[in-house]
């Protein structure tokens, strides 16, 4: 299932998914070209528009760390499974590039 999530949520939902899932192996894409793999998520910030408008996405551990910058998301997207367990998200920015954040 997919869900499209309006823009006042995107903080508290981005919260709530970084902290259930912080640690869990993801997979990392931007526009169609694997950026990280089997990296665990330390977290997923959004700063608003005025605050700077982007949202980052850490990734690693304390040997290695990369940290994902979207900028200006328009668009965020959650795909749930069958148990309605969070797969992935989705983000698309005002360019129309998507980048996908995969719990693997």
């Amino acid at each position: 299932m997919l869900k499209k999530l309006n823009k006042e949520e995107w903080s508290d939902r981005l919260q709530t998914l970084s902290s259930g899932n912080k640690g869990a192996n993801t997979l990392l894409e931007e526009a169609g070209e694997n950026i990280a793999e089997n990296m665990p998520l330390r977290s997923i910030d959004y700063d608003p528009a005025g605050k700077g408008d982007d949202l980052v996405i850490a990734l690693g551990s304390i040997d290695t760390d990369l940290r994902h910058t979207v900028q200006s998301p328009t668009e965020l997207y959650l795909h749930q499974n069958s148990d309605g367990v969070i797969a992935s998200l989705e983000i698309k920015n005002s360019k129309g590039i998507i980048t996908l954040l995969r719990f693997i």
